[in-house]
């Protein structure tokens, strides 16, 4: 399950660019952050394959399906784990369900990419964490922040100490409108990142 995925390079054969094989993903429901979002820009990424859809209704998964031109859906969500093709899901559905279901996945050997927030306590955090460790799939939540460009170069501008002065004057004027005063360290420390 752990496959490795090699660096674009030319075909010996054809000279032609090739590059990694495409991740085949199935989805657990037709949340509309899934349907409207996140499956189309998964479908834009280079080594994703959007290739099933689950539904608890199999009108539903088969509408979603057709509409984003994902070519299988099922009517249940232990119909698409069972599915031998699919190496890994996105998990969108409600809160509750993030990790029983994405344990499941896990314990049928598929990647898992949960929706935010990833457990509901840290309790369920660490049944994830050992349900990662136990099966050695891949497990991780949905939360772009941390890698975005726009917010890795953010980070970088605190951490040069650019911000240093903008600190000071929030801090200063927090502490004039009744906030109580800030700790400067986690101002001007690269707290942010």
């Amino acid at each position: 399950m752990n496959r490795r995925h090699s660096a674009l390079h030319n075909s010996p054969v054809t000279g032609e660019r090739v590059g990694p094989k495409k991740v085949k993903w199935g989805v657990l429901g037709a949340a509309s952050i899934a349907v409207r979002k996140v499956i189309p820009g998964m479908q834009k990424g280079e080594w994703c394959d959007i290739a099933a859809l689950a539904s608890r209704e199999l009108a539903k998964a088969q509408t979603a399906a057709s509409n984003l031109k994902i070519g299988k859906a099922y009517g249940s969500y232990e119909e698409l784990l069972a599915d031998p093709e699919i190496e890994a899901i996105y998990n969108p559905l409600p809160n509750h369900l993030h990790v029983p279901w994405s344990i499941k996945a896990a314990e049928a050997g598929k990647h898992v990419l949960c929706e935010k927030p990833i457990a509901l306590n840290a309790a369920e955090a660490r049944t994830l964490l050992a349900t990662r460790d136990r099966t050695g799939v891949k497990i991780g939540e949905a939360f772009m922040v941390k890698t975005h460009p726009q917010w890795l170069g953010a980070r970088e501008i605190v951490r040069e100490g650019a911000l240093a002065n903008c600190a000071r004057w929030l801090e200063c004027s927090a502490t004039s409108i009744g906030i109580p005063k800030m700790c400067e360290t986690s101002l001007t420390s690269g707290a942010a990142g």
